[in-house]
């Protein structure tokens, strides 16, 4: 039997303000990233507050350390680029943040985030003029960060920190370019993945034998997957997700996959009394499905109280 899951839905449905697509990736995101999450406008849109405000104040063991920054109320938007696997680290991840006023985030609310039993010591390096605060070590997600102008940079390794650094953006690739022309203004968040060469496959195939699903049977043809998406308050989402086809040669394809993940979002959220509509749409290679689920705060109570971090382990 065919099987999909919902895996970019559940993780990366957090969003802010209306913006261009183009606007919507922050330049300091590297290239070498596997797919991209944008949240934005965190201090100002009603359905992002609603959703900090729950994640915040959840007493639960998965609380991330991430959460004693963001009650500072100084981050305004953030993106998360997902890397492969590196090391003890099953994902590698760059969070970039944007910060109202650097100069009221004291580090010691920083050094927690990357500071464990096993590596509490901090090495504090310079690269390019930057000073990068790390430890070694540590099995948490994030073991070095970065502050710089306006931004605050926490990431799985110093590398990362470097590479982002140094210039290189995914916003500047002809795929997430291609993206942002086709997903355009559609709603308020955002999630990027590029599959060029099989990056976004091969990152997905670890998390299939996990869950013991596959994500998408067309995954080889399409070469990259976007959303844009609205959290309307704290029961309602609307939003597109786009496929992008090598060509039109496997279109059937993956319309299938996009007629089939509507369909399974629609079954697996129905015992949670969550209501999905959605059509799919295509169009030369391109494939579309809108969406809208109401009656989502129970599904969201459930995604903080285990961690989504939980959610994209591969073991």
């Amino acid at each position: 039997m065919k099987k999909t899951i919902v895996f970019p839905l559940i993780c990366l449905l957090c969003a802010g303000q209306r913006a261009p697509l183009t606007d919507a990736l922050a330049s300091v995101i590297p290239s070498t990233s596997i797919a991209v999450v944008r949240m934005k406008s965190l201090q100002t849109d009603p359905g992002i507050q609603w959703l900090l405000a729950k994640w915040k104040n959840r007493d639960t063991e998965h609380q991330s350390k991430l959460v004693n920054l963001f009650k500072t109320r100084q981050v305004t938007d953030f993106d998360i680029g997902v890397f492969p696997p590196k090391g003890n680290h099953s994902v590698c991840l760059l969070l970039s943040c944007r910060i109202s006023n650097p100069a009221q985030i004291p580090l010691d609310v920083l050094d927690t985030i990357i500071k464990t039993e096993e590596a509490s010591t901090i090495t504090r390096s310079v690269y390019k003029e930057i000073k990068i605060h790390s430890v070694e070590d540590s099995d948490d997600e994030f073991r070095a960060y970065a502050v710089f102008e306006n931004t605050v940079l926490i990431a799985s390794d110093t590398e990362l920190i470097k590479s982002s650094i140094d210039g290189s953006t995914i916003a500047s690739t002809s795929h997430y370019l291609k993206a942002a022309e086709q997903l355009g203004e559609g709603g308020e968040g955002l999630f990027f993945a590029d599959n060029e060469n099989a990056k976004f496959v091969n990152f997905l195939r670890p998390l299939e034998e996990k869950w013991k699903m596959t994500f998408f049977l067309s995954s080889e043809y399409f070469l990259w997957l976007g959303s844009v998406f609205d959290v309307v308050n704290s029961d309602e989402i609307k939003g597109k997700i786009v496929f992008r086809g090598s060509d039109g040669g496997h279109i059937d394809e993956i319309r299938d996959d996009a007629e089939f993940l509507g369909e399974t979002i629609r079954r697996k959220f129905a015992a949670d009394s969550i209501v999905y509509t959605g059509s799919v749409e295509v169009e030369g290679s391109t494939v579309s499905l809108h969406f809208r689920l109401e009656g989502m705060e129970s599904l969201w109570n459930k995604v903080f109280q285990q961690g989504l971090m939980s959610l994209i382990r591969p073991i």
